[in-house]
């Protein structure tokens, strides 16, 4: 091996780690987010109503967004994970 393939060999291994925190981030920001807005949001009763029912009326975009981001934040650090374990 030269010392070309073994410094894009590391690199990769460490780009790939790097990616690993982003589950610890969605997994914080999803229900942190959700919290929020069901806190916020006027009727919503945590006990009684879904967390996807915020994703409804004006600021629906908001739980929408919280959605979407939370799961492209689990499949970048899923994605890294196995990249890292696969070495």
């Amino acid at each position: 091996m030269t010392a070309e393939q073994k410094y894009a060999a590391t690199s990769s291994h460490d780009t790939a780690r790097a990616l690993v925190p982003a589950v610890a981030v969605g997994a914080t920001l999803f229900p942190v987010a959700g919290i929020a807005q069901g806190l916020t949001r006027e009727g919503f009763d945590m006990v009684k109503h879904p967390l996807s029912l915020l994703s409804t009326g004006d600021l629906g975009w908001i739980n929408i967004t919280n959605f979407v981001v939370s799961g492209v934040l689990y499949i970048v650090g899923a994605y890294g994970i196995s990249r890292v374990l696969r070495r």
